[in-house]
C-alpha cells in the first residue's frame, strides 16, 4: 500500500510539473530549489525529486546540485536535431501502420482526432491543435506496434510541444491545414505504406522550415 501510494504521487507530480512545463506556465529558464517546487505542488520532496529525475530523461529540465531544476530552452539547433530524429522515424511508424491496416474501431478514433483539430482550428486555440496533433500521430505510431519506437516518439514530441505552440501564435494561424491529416488517415486505410510516410516527411520537413524562419526574422535565440 505504501509503495503504491508513493507511485501515485510520484506520477501526480510528474504529471503536474510536465503540464505546466509544455503550457509555458514553467517557461524556458524558469529555475527554482527542489522544496521551492515541493510547496508550490503542495508535496513532499521525495516524490516531486524522482518526478524532477524523470522530467530530466525526457529533456524537458536539468537538475542542478544545489540550485534544484530549471526548465531546458530550445535552440535552433536542438529543433533539428529532433526533426532528424523525427524524419527517420515517424515515416517508418506511421509505413507500418499502414502495412497492417487499421480496423473500424481505430479508424474512428483516428477520425475523432482529426474533428478536435477541426474544431481547435476553428476556435484558433494552438494548445487544442497541437495537443490532438500529438495525439493522432502517436495513435498511428501506436499502430506499429514497437513500443520503443512509440515511447522515443512521444518523448520528442513532447520536447517540442511548447516552441510549436509559439510559431502557431506568431503565425497566427494553425501549422498544417486538417487536409493533411484526413489525407494520412486515407493512406493508411488504403494499405498505402510508401503514400503515407511521404506525406508525414514533408509535413515535417515543413515544419522545420517554418522554425528556420521564425528563429530568423525574429532573431530569436532559445524557446
Amino acid at each position: 500500500m505504501l509503495t503504491r501510494s508513493k507511485t501515485t504521487r510520484v506520477g501526480d507530480a510528474y504529471h503536474r510539473l510536465k503540464a505546466d512545463i509544455l503550457a509555458n506556465t514553467l517557461p524556458a529558464g524558469y529555475q527554482a530549489p527542489e522544496p521551492e517546487i515541493a510547496e508550490r505542488l503542495g508535496m513532499s520532496r521525495t516524490p516531486v525529486r524522482e518526478a524532477l529525475i524523470r522530467l530530466e530523461a525526457e529533456g524537458l529540465l536539468e537538475l542542478m546540485p544545489r540550485r534544484g531544476a530549471r526548465i531546458i530552452g530550445v535552440k535552433q539547433s536542438d529543433l533539428k536535431d529532433v526533426y532528424e530524429i523525427l524524419e527517420v522515424l515517424l515515416p517508418v511508424a506511421v509505413a507500418g501502420a499502414a502495412r497492417s491496416g487499421v480496423d473500424g474501431e481505430q479508424s474512428a478514433f483516428l477520425e475523432g482526432l482529426i474533428r478536435q483539430l477541426e474544431r481547435a482550428a476553428d476556435d484558433k486555440s494552438a494548445e487544442r491543435w497541437l495537443e490532438a496533433d500529438d495525439q493522432f500521430h502517436l495513435a498511428l505510431t501506436s499502430l506499429h506496434g514497437n513500443m520503443r519506437l512509440y515511447k522515443q516518439m512521444r518523448d520528442l514530441l513532447d520536447q517540442i510541444f511548447r516552441p510549436r505552440t509559439v510559431l502557431a501564435k506568431l503565425r497566427e494561424q494553425m501549422p498544417v491545414e486538417p487536409a493533411y491529416h484526413w489525407a494520412l488517415l486515407n493512406a493508411v486505410d488504403d494499405l498505402r505504406p510508401e503514400d503515407a510516410a511521404d506525406r508525414v516527411l514533408q509535413n515535417l520537413r515543413a515544419n522545420r522550415d517554418g522554425f528556420d524562419d521564425m528563429f530568423e526574422r525574429c532573431g530569436l535565440k532559445v524557446i
